[in-house]
């Protein structure tokens, strides 16, 4: 529960920086993709947070009718994260394999496009999850819902290796290096800086509840599922961490977000001062008035 609430907190303040962008500098690349992804971090980890919270209920009935749908948004945050985390591995490829092109290529109208396919996969995704409320295979559809997540961890895995090559050859390209500008730069070490972190935090957990779920299919109780039971159960702290780790990295990071985050709260402070010294200055003044009236009297 820790872990989802400091998710929702870091991935709300991801949000209202880069919507208010007090700068002006975040909407440019990748920007609509990113900003789904801490959208999709947040319902995330508010969902996990609910539904550790739900679980404390002690009516089976009621417990039932609300666990389903928040598993359900649970679920869907999970996939929409790691869907659109590898949306915007391939954008920023793009961007790196062609620093021209990817300027016609990803227009802000494709980037939605793209992003409301991606939260439309993930609905489907959600409601595997909750197919044991209408199916008796819902093994199935877990090994499933589990393989494609596993699919796009291996997809972002292929794409960090061209993107290094790329980076590492544009070093040698004078065309690259003037076009590539370090910007661009920071957010593809950024995105592969969460790749490296997704293989090492989500990969184990999905290889293990995978094995989990075939041998719960095909009938087996031995003390070795037990024991991968137990993995997945004390590990899944450590792969909730990918939902924190994408608003940290960006944050602390990305030079744009990391002053915008910086402004916005200055902002707030001077704000606050302000009122405050505005209050005391009406207090102050009544308390003149009020003096010279006494002393009139």
């Amino acid at each position: 529960m820790t872990v989802a609430s400091i998710g929702v907190l870091c991935n709300s303040i991801l949000i209202i920086v880069i919507v208010v962008d007090p700068l002006k500098i975040l909407r440019r690349g990748a920007w609509i993709t990113i900003l789904n992804l801490a959208l999709a971090d947040f319902i995330a980890c508010a969902g996990l947070f609910f539904e550790l919270l739900f679980y404390q209920i002690e009516d089976a009935e009621t417990l039932f009718l609300v666990i389903n749908k928040v598993i359900f948004f649970r679920m869907f945050g999970q996939s929409a994260s790691f869907l659109l985390l590898t949306l915007l591995t391939v954008e920023i490829y793009l961007i790196i394999k062609y620093p021209m092109k990817s300027r016609v290529m990803l227009t802000d109208k494709k980037a939605v496009l793209s992003c409301a396919f991606v939260w439309l996969l993930a609905i489907g995704l959600g409601l595997c999850e909750i197919s044991y409320v209408w199916t008796d295979l819902f093994l199935y559809f877990y090994i499933g819902n589990i393989a494609v997540l596993e699919l796009t961890v291996a997809i972002q895995v292929v794409l960090k290796i061209f993107i290094a090559v790329e980076i590492l050859s544009s070093r040698h390209s004078i065309l690259n290096v003037e076009t590539l500008n370090e910007k661009q730069q920071d957010v593809a070490k950024t995105v592969m800086i969460l790749n490296a972190i997704l293989i090492v935090t989500a990969f184990p957990y999905f290889l293990a509840k995978q094995m989990e779920y075939v041998e719960r299919l095909g009938g087996r109780d031995s003390n070795s599922r037990s024991l991968r039971q137990k993995f997945a159960y004390y590990y899944e702290p450590v792969a909730l961490l990918n939902f924190v780790l994408n608003a940290i990295l960006y944050s602390l990071r990305l030079q744009d977000y990391r002053r915008s985050l910086l402004v916005l709260f200055k902002c707030k402070c001077k704000r606050h001062r302000r009122s405050n010294s505005t209050s005391q200055q009406r207090f102050i003044t009544a308390e003149k008035t009020e003096m010279s009236q006494t002393t009139k009297l």
